[in-house]
């Protein structure tokens, strides 16, 4: 498995792997026409073409045997702040290691911009991904709520140092 900064050729690759990701983690947590919404609007090719051609951002992709397994998106939000806006690797690879070294990526990616704290916001009831966040280091700093659509979406925001 490598990590390589995303290319526009791995945008079916990445869509398939928040397609799977998405439905696999949020199907009994989200309403499923919200979830089909988000997919289609953040996911569709021509997001994904604007997202890629951000310079100021780090969209990385987790690779086995030239196939994508898993993604990851970071940006700058505030000075010396980033926020990992999507972290998603396919059910059937979780555990193996690929969330990590993407995380890895990414906290190198915003040191070597002098950025100093990485946040991040999981939808409550999302306990994988809360584990996963506190096992690399992040705490728990508020929760919220969100509209999304015209649905209170609850949120937990964590963040670390880089």
């Amino acid at each position: 498995m490598r990590v390589r900064t995303a290319a526009p050729s791995d945008i079916p690759g990445v869509q398939k792997v928040a397609r799977l990701a998405w439905w696999d983690t949020y199907q009994h947590l989200l309403p499923h026409p919200l979830i089909a919404h988000f997919l289609t609007h953040a996911y569709s090719t021509q997001a994904l073409e604007r997202t890629l051609a951000c310079c100021m951002d780090l969209f990385v992709v987790a690779e086995t045997q030239g196939a994508v397994v898993g993604f990851a998106h970071f940006g700058p939000i505030a000075p010396r702040v980033a926020e990992l806006f999507r972290i998603y690797v396919l059910p059937a690879h979780q555990g193996a290691g690929a969330g990590k070294a993407l995380l890895e990526a990414g906290l190198s990616w915003a040191c070597a911009r002098g950025l100093a704290r990485l946040e991040v916001s999981v939808l409550r009831g999302n306990t994988k991904g809360s584990a996963f966040y506190e096992r690399h280091g992040f705490t728990l700093q508020q929760a919220q709520r969100v509209v999304v659509r015209g649905e209170g979406v609850p949120l937990l925001r964590y963040a670390r140092l880089v």
